[in-house]
């Protein structure tokens, strides 16, 4: 059976872009070579590309894959709601937090329900995402290091698969210039919006260390470099990608019909949740927009955002 597996992308209105194996180790040397040239805070690597020094984390097949393929699938932004004393809360969830643990597993699914061939033979490659894709020209950089799918912008969750099948490499794209996104050169609205200076002017490469969303995914004090104003996603941030004039008209924010109960609410900002009587229903709330994994800074953000005055509509 033939695998057109651009057929099967178009249809879905997916992007796909296929290269062999060997990208996967080459993408991640490169990382590799960048952190220990200090290109990356080394502070930052060590939380956050673990992976890095660890070989079993990078590529699960080893010399057993014969290609690798990356898919950019659309996603929105979602809404959801809190009760509370003063007003409802509405908050921001980004593309590509909801329901993050399955999305590699339901593209697999689905891939192999259509081709048949390729049933237990891929495998998910968590590390270098973002760099794999652009090599295989599916994907390019912006200079707030978030990755761009021509059509589809920069709202869109990439999943990178090794196959032990042999597929026919093709390109989603013709190759930018280092994989750089060619508007970013006369464009400075992202860097000018930025409230921590993460997007620098000396280099096209973000100080991720610098950026809100290194912060808000994991526990702990608000570092003094964030302002109390820049708050405004419940985790992660959205204001670069906002104001970037690739992503005109491609945003899609729907509501996930979720709200907290006032009780709840409270007991999230008080910090003490998880032995609240609220407990059990703030749980079941936080696994029905996917964000189960972030359980332990949701109250912490929430309080962020409350105190910011932002209560999007």
């Amino acid at each position: 059976m033939e695998i057109d597996l651009a057929g099967w992308a178009r249809g879905r209105g997916y992007r796909i872009a296929v290269g062999p194996a060997e990208v996967i180790g080459e993408v991640q040397a490169t990382i590799r070579t960048r952190r220990d040239n200090g290109e990356l805070d080394r502070r930052f690597a060590g939380a956050w590309l673990g992976w890095l020094d660890t070989p079993g984390d990078t590529a699960t097949r080893g010399t057993a894959a014969l290609s690798v393929l990356a898919v950019a699938v659309p996603s929105p932004a979602c809404r959801v709601r809190f009760a509370h004393d003063d007003g409802a809360i509405t908050a921001v969830i980004p593309p590509t937090y909801r329901e993050d643990g399955g999305a590699d597993e339901r593209l697999m699914d689905e891939l192999a329900a259509t081709f048949p061939a390729l049933r237990g033979e891929l495998q998910p490659v968590r590390a270098g995402r973002k760099a794999i894709a652009v090599r295989l020209g599916l994907s390019v950089y912006g200079v707030n290091n978030i990755t761009y799918t021509p059509g589809l912008g920069s709202f869109v969750r990439l999943t990178v698969l090794e196959s032990a099948v042999e597929l026919a490499p093709f390109r989603a794209a013709p190759a930018a210039t280092g994989g750089q996104m060619d508007a970013c050169e006369s464009c400075g609205h992202c860097r000018d919006a930025c409230p921590t200076g993460a997007i620098g002017s000396d280099r096209f490469l973000l100080r991720a260390e610098r950026c809100i969303t290194s912060v808000n995914e994991r526990p702990g004090p608000w570092p003094p470099w964030i302002p109390g104003s820049a708050h405004n996603c419940l985790v992660g941030c959205m204001i670069c990608q906002e104001i970037c004039t690739c992503n005109d008209g491609l945003l899609n924010v729907r509501d996930t019909g979720v709200e907290f109960t006032r009780e709840e609410t409270r007991a999230l900002l008080d910090g003490a949740w998880e032995s609240s009587v609220a407990a059990e229903g703030i749980r079941a709330r936080l696994a029905a927009i996917g964000l189960a994994g972030y359980s332990d800074v949701i109250g912490r953000n929430l309080g962020a955002l409350v105190a910011s005055g932002k209560r999007t509509p």
